[in-house]
């Protein structure tokens, strides 16, 4: 497995800064509700790992970072459509 990063020039090519701040803050505000699907976003997402290997460190099925990953998904899409 290769873990890349995005430099900061790239990321401010393809994405608004006030989105990614908007980004920041609903990842935020998803952590302080429900910590376990947030993490779920930063290890998939930010880090790079798969839905298997974030189950591994987390010491669940794949089947439940599966749930928790969705949960996440409408939890933050909700959350960005109201800003």
């Amino acid at each position: 497995m290769i873990i890349t990063s995005l430099d900061g020039e790239t990321v401010e090519r393809l994405v608004e800064p006030d989105h990614l701040q908007q980004i920041s803050n609903a990842l935020d505000e998803l952590a302080s509700v429900e910590p376990e699907p947030a993490k779920v976003v930063d290890l998939k997402f930010f880090c790079g790992f798969t839905l298997a290997e974030v189950a591994s460190m987390q010491g669940v099925t794949e089947r439940t970072v599966q749930r928790q990953r969705k949960r996440a998904r409408l939890m933050l899409y909700q959350s960005l459509r109201e800003r």
